[in-house]
């Protein structure tokens, strides 16, 4: 529970310095720890950070984006 509070904040982190919202690949590429973890797990932390107004989910072309809700 903890350790998933400090992903999130690193997921934050990399959003809030993104100019553009980004893919889960390219939030795993952005930071080395997140790489570590699977595509499944970013995208889980993802939807609660969603859920608590703190991402923002865009479709492009049908590929999911997520940005800093603002």
């Amino acid at each position: 529970q903890l350790a998933n509070e400090k992903i999130k904040e690193v997921i934050v982190e990399v959003l809030t310095e993104s100019d553009i919202p980004l893919s889960i690949t390219e939030i795993q590429k952005a930071n080395e720890e997140l790489s570590a973890l699977s595509n499944q797990k970013i995208s889980s932390l993802l939807t609660q950070l969603k859920n608590d107004n703190i991402v923002v989910r865009v479709e492009d072309k049908k590929k999911a984006l997520f940005t800093i809700a603002r």
